[in-house]
């Protein structure tokens, strides 16, 4: 049995699920402009464009962990922690930075390093990094090339190497940073693509420094296996490939999330061998009106899979899709349910 749950429930907006054993609930609303619309959800701007869920209204993610949790705030940061897990989301002005990236980043993983530390989480599981503007810049001016050289100035790889990651733009103007993350007591396992060069071997025409993360990571002593998905879209080796072509990239996508898995599965046996029902994937489109095409391409691929579909910009231009994951979860109880509607 996992120590972790994540279902995908309609409203993003409420917080009676909170009160037991949720790490973390993630909304997504187009009008958010912090973190704090919900008293314990972060609610990203990003405008939902779809979910499988097929619901009308707004849906969110609800991470739960086995056990008591306790909620909490230090400085900036808020968090809730179990027995095994620590959940933490910190939310910057970058205009207290003056707009440099690479100070916003650099402090934040800053303050996400000494925190996960003193709290004696120590083990960076999985971390989202989402901010507007992300490929707004010339050459390695560019936004998220100046994210990855701040981050690196706070963020070194532990023993076990660099943690799952997902680094995504919003569709708007923002000034504000958010980082999300899962800690725990114990480590998980970096899982790398064979598909793929490592992010953080990336030649220097990606960049003055190559991104710090690993591809997944896989948890296997925090009982059942699971698997954290971080950021994918078509790459091969370090190449974007099939540019323009949104068909193509979700089949690449595809192709490098299942070799993925099956990579993981060489040392957990025990994750289910295809995504479906224990799978939940965020999926980032750069091009909204082109819903209709990735809609189809989940429902006929992994039909079976809890999916939201956001407008977002992936950090490479040329890239059009993105998505990243869970999976072997352990589906909540009544994880289809309405939640309450109250704020």
């Amino acid at each position: 049995m996992s120590l972790l749950s994540i279902s995908l429930r309609t409203s993003g907006r409420a917080d009676a699920d909170l009160r037991d054993h949720a790490l973390g609930v993630v909304g997504f609303d187009a009008d958010a402009e912090i973190a704090d619309r919900c008293s314990d959800a972060a609610v990203l701007p990003f405008p939902l464009l779809a979910s499988s869920l097929r619901a009308s209204g707004p849906v969110c993610e609800v991470w739960r962990a086995s056990g008591s949790v306790e909620r909490g705030r230090h400085g900036a940061i808020r968090y809730t922690r179990s027995e095994a897990f620590l959940w933490g989301r910190l939310v910057l002005d970058e205009t207290e930075f003056a707009d440099d990236m690479a100070n916003v980043a650099q402090a934040a993983y800053a303050c996400m390093r000494d925190f996960v530390a003193e709290c004696g989480y120590p083990h960076l599981l999985r971390v989202w990094n989402y901010f507007g503007a992300i490929t707004q810049g010339e050459g390695d001016d560019e936004r998220y090339k100046q994210f990855c050289v701040g981050r690196a100035r706070s963020f070194l790889p532990s023993a076990e190497g660099f943690p799952a990651a997902t680094a995504i733009g919003f569709p708007a103007p923002r000034q504000r940073f958010h980082l999300l993350w899962l800690a725990g007591k114990r480590p998980g396992m970096p899982i790398e693509n064979p598909r793929q060069i490592s992010a953080y071997h990336y030649p220097p025409q990606y960049g003055p420094q190559s991104p710090g993360f690993a591809r997944a990571t896989l948890l296997c002593d925090h009982g059942a296996p699971m698997l954290l998905i971080s950021g994918t879209a078509a790459v091969v080796g370090h190449a974007s490939c099939h540019q323009g072509d949104l068909q193509a990239q979700l089949d690449e996508t595809a192709r490098n999330l299942e070799t993925l898995l099956e990579t993981a599965r060489v040392t957990a046996p025990g994750l289910p061998p295809r995504f479906g029902a224990g799978s939940l994937f965020r999926v980032y489109l750069r091009d909204p009106t082109m819903r209709a095409v990735v809609e189809q391409f989940l429902s006929a691929r992994w039909p079976e899979v809890q999916w939201t579909l956001l407008h977002a910009e992936v950090c490479r231009s040329e890239l059009l899709v993105e998505m990243d994951g869970v999976h072997g979860v352990e589906l909540a109880q009544g994880s289809l349910q309405p939640m309450s509607s109250g704020r």
